[in-house]
């Protein structure tokens, strides 16, 4: 076996000899398989190599004079490079797309990608690809097939929403926040699993009870306009990144907001989440 490489390093070789020898007294340098980096067609051919050693050749015989797609093989290697999933929740298709986000994937859509997809790979197999298994019910088959091989649940969110609390708000004498401040931050945070908005409007009070001891109040004073409106929210709660100074400019902003509790006429929001309001008297 030989190994070549940019630069000085040991070569050991059992096809040929070496005339000339280059001999360092350095330990020999050692590293996992799993931890060298290579260029995306290796890489592939390395993960196709590893998947056929589990699953088997990509055309299995079926009888004397017939070949057939090894589905466990094939559709792995098609979810794969399609970068194509079955989401358990909605039961539907999706595909990851350059921004990262795995947009709905139309079953018919998918079926037009995977026949074409299997039409380019037909002739590395020269001869022996079984052109049969392009037939529409044969193909419908991989579909059914291909939602057990891609299946993904989605991440727990009441989990998600626990570690969004922790990472995102502190505990903070003199401020407060309310729902809607709250829901504006969280639809910010890439890489979660979020609630819709009833589902966490439900849950974040149990959450924030837990984590910080805080009850959900009815009466967190926030400007609107000329006016103050009172709306549900939370009491002695900051975003981590807000001002020591509760009094400070950026208490007006979504960092939470100042007391104005001591203000007189300030009245009921029916709607006081803050994500839609009702006007008060000033």
């Amino acid at each position: 076996m030989v190994w070549c490489s940019d630069g000085l390093m040991p070569i050991v070789s059992v096809d040929e000899k070496i005339q000339t020898r280059i001999v360092k007294n350095l330990p020999v340098a050692s590293a996992r398989f799993a931890d060298f980096r290579w260029d995306p067609e290796t890489e592939r051919f390395f993960k196709i190599a590893r998947l056929t050693s589990i699953y088997g050749p990509a055309l299995r015989q079926a009888g004397r004079n017939k070949r057939v797609i090894n589905d466990a093989l094939i559709c792995r290697i098609f979810a794969d490079e399609a970068n194509i999933c079955f989401d358990m929740e909605t039961k539907a298709f999706r595909q990851k797309t350059e921004s990262g986000e795995f947009d709905h994937f139309a079953e018919e859509d998918l079926l037009d990608l995977l026949t074409g997809w299997l039409e380019l790979l037909a002739p590395r197999f020269g001869g022996l690809f079984p052109m049969g298994e392009l037939r529409p019910a044969r193909l419908r088959t991989l579909i059914r097939y291909l939602k057990s091989v891609a299946a993904v649940s989605p991440p727990d969110r009441y989990v998600a929403l626990v570690e969004y609390a922790k990472s995102r708000l502190v505990t903070k004498k003199g401020f407060d926040l309310t729902v809607g401040e709250i829901h504006g931050d969280y639809v910010k945070q890439a890489g979660i699993a979020r609630y819709p908005l009833c589902q966490f409007q439900r849950h974040l009070p149990k959450v924030l009870a837990e984590l910080f001891g805080v009850v959900r109040a009815h009466d967190i004073g926030r400007p609107n306009g000329n006016r103050i409106t009172e709306r549900r929210g939370f009491n002695g709660l900051a975003f981590q990144d807000s001002s020591d100074d509760p009094d400070g400019a950026d208490r007006l902003v979504e960092a939470g907001g100042p007391s104005f509790k001591s203000m007189s006429h300030v009245h009921k929001d029916p709607n006081p989440d803050g994500i839609s309001c009702v006007r008060t008297n000033s």
